[in-house]
This record gives structure tokens, C-alpha cells and sequence, in this order.
């Protein structure tokens, strides 16, 4: 599932009130892994003071503010971070206390670093498939920065996730007004409308997102969605696009794939002979397949056997096997 993460984050969570500690560097699982984390959006710093959200001394810091008692909301500040100094109501209150005194870069940065930190603790727990959760605390992070593109994308895809196809395109359409230009975003939304059966729209997204980038992994994950829709046409220029900035065996793989698919099959052999030049073991299977495809069984075989030697174990192997045999008989005939 496609989240907005960029930290590791142990939380427990309810819909009031959550408590959370920072560890390092996370990338999401179903991004591409050649594709860095999304950027997290930047929120606009609040012009009133943030809702209660049962924290004891959140509520007491913004009272405190709201009376003009500067140095008791910075009091009830310390005491929240000195629990936890990743806590995204202090950061809140302390963006809070940055206003009221006149600095508004200070308060900028408590906003970001209080948003990222809802950010990041809902695409965990998205992660963790635990969605309720994931939901609350995005939704409570969107009571104080209700413009945060990185947290509607968090509840647009645990909607999506749990079948709520309006709800989600809803939520991914108010990210997009954030983020109008941002790639993944933009390749997410179209993963899901291709789920949600409506490919025209789903490569409309993938396009925009293709024209968004210029990051080889990004591009790469694009071209796989547009693969899953079956727009091939569109799929090979993407790949071109991504080797232009890395020519990876992988890569060339990829683009030969979509190539069968368009029906390419002298571009997708190419493609394949130059990714098993670069030592990549998936090629030979792709490539037993053309050459099946063209009546070369002795070159089939022998291509699946290469592939089997490489990989014995790998899932693919089962039908490496399969389609081996069935090369052999053909040589019988």
C-alpha cells in the first residue's frame, strides 16, 4: 500500500490522544525500491489557535496563550516535550507560542515538524495495516493543518484501502490541490483508479506524474502502473525516460516487458540480450519466452535452463520449469 512516510515511528494511538518516539530512516513498502519517500508537504502556519485534542497540557499551553501568558504556555510546552520530545502537539504549541511572539519562521518550522510528525505516524500504521488507527491520527492532523496534502493522501489511501472509492478520490483530489505537481502522488491516485476499473483516468494520473519526474525509480514505478492498465504505448516511453537518467539491466528488463506487450518483439529481445550483457538473471526468462514466441525452441530451452541454474528458488522457477518441458516437446516434433 502506497504511504507518506519519511521516519520510523512507534506509536500508540487513539483518536484524542497519542504518544510517539522517533527511530531512523524508513521507505515505504509498496513504493518502487529504486523510488526515494515522497516529500512532505509544507503547512501554513495556523492563525488561530488548534482545537483541543485531550492532551492535559496542550490545552492548558493554548489557554495560557489565549490569556497572553507567554511564559505559562512555554511552560506547559516543556512539560510536554520533556515526556516526548517528538510529540506533535508540542511542536503544535510550540509553533503557537513562535506566533504569539512575532517569529514566524519559528513557527513555520514547529508547524512542519509538528505535521510531519502525524504524516509519518499515519503511513506507518498504514503500513502496519492497522487503518483505524491510521485514519485518526491522520484526521487529527488534519484539525491543525487542514491543507496538509501528505495527510489527505494518507486518508485517501486507507479509504481506498477499505473499499471507499469516493471517499478516497475526495481526499487524493484535496492532496492534488497541494500538490498538483508531485509524482508519487500523482502515481498513487492512478494505481488506484486503475483498481477502481477507470484506466482513462488512471493514465491521465500516471501522464501527469510521468511529465512530474525526472527520478529513474519513479519513473520505473510509473511505467509498472501503466503496465497493470495495459497501456503499453505509454509504458515503453516512460522506461525510455528512466534509462535515459540510469541505463540499469532492470530497467531494460522492464521496457522489454512492455514491449511484448506492444507487441514489440525484435525491441523486446534487444532489450533483453543487452540486460543479460549487464548480468541480469530475469532477462533469460523474458527472453526464452520470445524466442519460444518465434519458434527458436533450442534457444528457449536453453534460455530457461541458463534462468534455472541462476535462480532455482526463486517463485518464477515453478514456471520456468513448466514452460521448459513443454520448449523440450516442441524439439521433439
Amino acid at each position: 500500500m502506497k504511504t507518506w512516510s519519511n521516519v520510523t515511528i512507534v506509536a500508540v494511538v487513539t483518536a484524542a490522544s497519542w504518544l510517539v518516539g522517533c527511530g531512523g530512516a524508513q521507505s515505504t513498502a509498496a513504493q518502487s525500491d529504486m523510488a526515494p519517500p515522497p516529500p512532505i508537504d509544507s503547512p501554513t502556519p495556523a492563525s488561530s489557535a488548534p482545537a483541543s485534542s485531550g492532551n492535559r497540557d496542550y490545552d492548558q499551553g493554548v489557554l495560557a496563550l489565549q490569556s497572553g501568558d507567554v511564559d505559562g504556555a512555554k511552560a506547559a510546552d516543556k512539560r510536554i516535550l520533556d515526556r516526548d520530545p517528538k510529540s506533535g502537539e508540542g511542536r503544535v504549541l510550540l509553533g503557537l507560542i513562535d506566533e504569539k511572539a512575532g517569529d514566524r519562521a519559528g513557527a513555520e518550522k514547529a508547524y512542519k515538524d509538528a505535521i510531519a510528525v502525524y504524516v509519518d505516524l499515519s503511513a506507518l500504521l498504514i503500513d502496519q495495516q492497522r487503518g483505524d488507527d491510521a485514519l485518526s491520527v491522520a484526521r487529527a492532523g488534519l484539525a491543525k493543518a487542514p491543507s496538509s496534502s501528505g495527510l489527505h493522501a494518507n486518508v485517501a489511501t486507507v479509504l481506498a484501502g477499505n473499499g471507499d472509492g469516493a471517499g478516497a478520490a475526495s481526499e487524493f483530489d484535496q492532496a492534488l490541490k497541494g500538490a498538483p505537481d508531485d509524482a508519487m502522488l500523482l502515481m498513487t491516485y492512478g494505481h488506484w483508479l486503475g483498481v477502481w476499473k477507470q484506466p482513462d483516468a488512471a493514465l491521465a494520473k500516471l501522464r501527469a506524474a510521468r511529465s512530474s519526474s525526472k527520478d529513474a525509480g519513479v519513473l520505473a514505478a510509473v511505467a509498472e502502473e501503466m503496465k497493470a492498465i495495459g497501456a503499453f504505448a505509454d509504458c515503453v516511453p516512460t522506461l525510455d525516460q528512466a534509462i535515459a537518467v540510469k541505463d540499469a539491466p532492470e530497467l531494460r528488463t522492464y521496457r522489454a516487458v512492455c514491449k511484448l506487450g506492444a507487441k514489440d518483439m525484435a525491441g523486446a529481445k534487444s532489450d533483453l540480450q543487452a540486460a543479460i550483457a549487464g548480468q541480469y538473471a530475469p532477462a533469460h526468462f523474458y527472453l526464452a519466452r520470445v524466442l519460444g514466441d518465434a519458434g527458436d525452441w533450442k534457444g528457449a530451452v536453453g534460455e530457461y535452463e541458463t534462468f534455472l541454474k541462476l535462480e532455482p528458488n526463486v517463485p518464477a522457477a515453478k514456471v520456468a520449469r513448466e514452460k521448459l518441458k513443454q520448449a523440450k516437446e516442441h524439439l521433439k516434433k
